[in-house]
C-alpha cells in the first residue's frame, strides 16, 4: 500500500463533498457540507485569498446565491474578511495575520468552511492565492451524490396482538426511490405504512439511487407467538468478528448464547441427553440457524440479521496444509463473504525466505469480482516463504476495509483487520 504523501503547503481534510437531490435530512433541510483546509508553514506576510468557482455548471462548487451562505473562519491569530461582487457573481475571503498576534507562531493554520450546499456531481477547485508571491494553487474537490441512507426504519409498536395493525415508519436520505417488502410496495423516501401481519414478520426497506442500494430490516412480533417462542439478537447489526448476544425460547428451553459473527457453531446442552441440545450457527450472511430435535424429528428455527454494510466484510477464513508433507506442495484455502462492497480485491503476497532470500515479493490476484466464495491456491514456487492473504474492499462511502492473515509456510502467525466502530 502506498504511503499517503502530505503536501508541502495545503491539505483538505475532506476532499469529497456530497449533495442530496432526492431525499432530505430528518429536519427536512437541504444537506449542508463542511471541510477543513490545513496550511502548512503559514509564512504568509500578506496573507491568503480563497475563492471557489460559483455557477450552475458541474465544475462549480454551488450557485452564487447558495455561495453567499458559505461561512469561513480561520485559526487563532488570523482575521478573515469576506467580499461579495454581486455584478460579477464572485465571492472571496481574504485572510491576514492579526497585527496584535504577529509574534504568535504555529506550524500550520486551520481554516474552516461550512454551510455549503453542493450542486451537481463533478470536480471543482478551491483557488488559493498567496498575496505575497502572487501565485495560485488549485486544490481539487470531488462532488458526489450522497449514497442512499436509511436514517430510521422501525414499527411504532414492535409487538401487537393477532388481528391488530402495526405502523411501519421510515426516514431516508439520498434515496431516489424506496421499496418495502414483503409486498413490493413502492413508497416515498419518508413515510409510514400500515400492515396487518398474520405471524411474526420481518420487513425489509430498500432505499435506491441508480445502482446503489441501502437495505434495513425490522420486525413486528405477534404477542401470542412472543409469549410462546422467540429469537432475538443484540445487536442485530453485525460485521466480521463482532460479538452477538442471542436470546432464545424454544418450547420449554430458553436462555442466552454468545456468538462470534461468522464464527464456529455453538452447542447448547439443554438436558442430560445428547439429543437435548440446540446447535446455533450462521447459515448465511443474513441468517442464524437454531437446530434441535423435537420428538425424534430435526427442526430448524431461523433468526434474520442485518449485516453492517459500512464494514463490508462479513466472513474471511484462510486455512493451509502440506500435501505429501512437502513445503513445495503447500495448499491454501480461502472462504469469504462481503455485503455492500464497492470494490473487492482478494490477493496474496509471498515473501520467499531461506539461505538465499529473494528481494521483494510476488503478488497473486485471486479475485476482484466475486462478493463471496471458496477457493484454493497453491504457490508456483518451492521453498519456505511468508504469505500475507489480503481481503481488501471499499464500502459505498469509499472507506477502505480489509482483513489480513499472515502465514509462515503452513503455520498461521498473525491476523489483522480494521473493522469495528
Amino acid at each position: 500500500m502506498e504511503a499517503t504523501q502530505i503536501p508541502t503547503k495545503y491539505l483538505l481534510s475532506k476532499q469529497q463533498l456530497f449533495f442530496d437531490d432526492y431525499g432530505r435530512t430528518g429536519q427536512n433541510r437541504p444537506l449542508k457540507e463542511r471541510f477543513l483546509l490545513a496550511v502548512y508553514r503559514p509564512d504568509l506576510p500578506k496573507g491568503l485569498r480563497l475563492r471557489f468557482s460559483l455557477g450552475r455548471q458541474k465544475q462549480c462548487l454551488t450557485t452564487f446565491d447558495k455561495g453567499k451562505a458559505i461561512e469561513c473562519s480561520a485559526g487563532y491569530g488570523w482575521s478573515c474578511l469576506k467580499s461579495v461582487d454581486e455584478e460579477g457573481e464572485s465571492i472571496w475571503w481574504d485572510l491576514e495575520k492579526s497585527r496584535e498576534e504577529t509574534e504568535y507562531h504555529e506550524p500550520y493554520l486551520w481554516i474552516s468552511f461550512s454551510n455549503i450546499t453542493v450542486k451537481k456531481a463533478g470536480i471543482t477547485y478551491l483557488e488559493i492565492t498567496d498575496k505575497q508571491e502572487e501565485n495560485c494553487e488549485y486544490i481539487p474537490i470531488i462532488k458526489a451524490q450522497i449514497p442512499p441512507d436509511i436514517l430510521r426504519f422501525t414499527p411504532v409498536a414492535a409487538t401487537i396482538r393477532k388481528g391488530q395493525k402495526a405502523i411501519l415508519k421510515w426516514e431516508t436520505c439520498g434515496a431516489e426511490s424506496c421499496v418495502l417488502n414483503p409486498g413490493n410496495h413502492k413508497v416515498a423516501a419518508c413515510g409510514t405504512l400500515e400492515v396487518e401481519p398474520e405471524e411474526t414478520m420481518v420487513y425489509t426497506l430498500d432505499a435506491v439511487r441508480g445502482q446503489e442500494k441501502e437495505t434495513k430490516k425490522t420486525r413486528v412480533y405477534l404477542y401470542e407467538e412472543v409469549m410462546e417462542d422467540y429469537l432475538t439478537a443484540e445487536p442485530d447489526v453485525y460485521y466480521r468478528g463482532s460479538r452477538l448476544s442471542v436470546s432464545y425460547r424454544i418450547q420449554d428451553r430458553k436462555g442466552t448464547v454468545d456468538l462470534t459473527a461468522q464464527g464456529a457453531p455453538v452447542e447448547i446442552q439443554t438436558g442430560k441427553e445428547q439429543k437435548e441440545k440446540i446447535t446455533v450457527s450462521f447459515e448465511s450472511v443474513e441468517r442464524i440457524a437454531f437446530s434441535y430435535m423435537d420428538q425424534g424429528e430435526k427442526k430448524v428455527r431461523y433468526l434474520e440479521l442485518c449485516p453492517d454494510e459500512e464494514q463490508v466484510i462479513m466472513k474471511y477464513v484462510v486455512a493451509a496444509k502440506k500435501q505429501d508433507g512437502e513445503v513445495k506442495n503447500m495448499l491454501f484455502g480461502m472462504e469469504w463473504s462481503t455485503k455492500g462492497a464497492a470494490q473487492i480485491h482478494l490477493f496474496v503476497r509471498a515473501y520467499p525466505i531461506g539461505e538465499n532470500p529473494i528481494n521483494g515479493f510476488k503478488e497473486y490476484l485471486i479475485t476482484s469480482t466475486e462478493e463471496e466464495g471458496m477457493i484454493s491456491w497453491t504457490p508456483d514456487f518451492s521453498g519456505h516463504a511468508m504469505y500475507f492473504f489480503f481481503l481488501r474492499t471499499k464500502n459505498r462511502q469509499g472507506e477502505l476495509k480489509e482483513a489480513v492473515y499472515a502465514y509462515k509456510d503452513q503455520q498461521e502467525v498473525g491476523s489483522y483487520d480494521n473493522l469495528g466502530k
